[in-house]
């Protein structure tokens, strides 16, 4: 089993970690993670644990003399997004914790990205699932009304077994996107819209979805089945 132990976005450096014996994870797992990582970005990698105690890649570097320029990112603040992780059940359970700035959607989306890499091989449904939690997380930063503070977006996601779920918990003023009044998704493709396919589409890539006002804000769940 790997999981991701720390992000930063600000260097687009990932660390991760595999998890006991009990857990073997072949150089597919590995490779998975690596080519998720570099395809949106994230250049340093380190992975700890397994049959690589410590085994680090910096793409690009040609020698133990090259220094690579620091990548910079158009994000509001590069010390936005506090992660943590745990296992819960024997299965890994993330919280990522990002500033309400509509660059955070940029972040939001990388973060799911990199934890389901460690969940499994890119199928159908967890691609389905990667794209959801993306335009879930582009509807909270556009449509979330803050009350006049800075205010923070939280991803929570729990593996078990053969699904995955978890939620968007904003702290802004009520706003449920599912009782806004759609186009039909064929009136949209006629008007050329540029956004507001996603709505139409989560509720059909995911298998729950729900909306909730609490005490800190509005919250989405969803859960997704995932098969290989």
């Amino acid at each position: 089993m790997i999981v991701m132990r720390s992000i930063d976005f600000a260097l687009r450096r990932a660390e991760f970690k595999v998890l006991g014996p009990q857990s073997p994870c072949g150089d597919d797992d590995f490779a998975r993670v690596v080519e998720t990582a570099e395809s949106i970005g994230f250049n340093q990698l380190e992975m700890h644990g397994g049959k690589r105690r410590a085994w680090k890649r910096n793409k690009g570097a040609s020698g133990s003399k090259s220094r690579q320029p620091k990548p910079t990112l158009a994000v509001a603040d590069t010390n936005s997004v506090l992660h943590r992780w745990k296992l819960q059940k024997g299965k890994p359970v993330y919280d990522g914790t990002f500033e309400h700035h509509e660059d955070s959607v940029y972040q939001l989306s990388c973060y799911a990205a990199l934890t389901l890499a460690t969940f499994g091989s890119f199928g159908h449904d967890l691609l389905e699932l990667r794209l959801a939690i993306h335009e879930l997380c582009a509807n909270v930063v556009e449509h979330g009304r803050q009350n006049g503070r800075a205010g923070k977006i939280h991803l929570h996601l729990e593996f078990s077994g053969d699904r995955i779920e978890g939620y968007i918990q904003d702290c802004c003023k009520p706003f449920d996107p599912f009782q806004v009044k759609q186009q039909s998704l064929p009136k949209q493709v006629e008007n050329r819209a540029p956004r507001g396919y996603g709505l139409h589409m989560i509720q059909r890539l995911l298998d729950l979805v729900e909306y909730e006002f609490n005490d800190t804000g509005n919250r989405i769940t969803f859960r997704k089945k995932v098969r290989e």
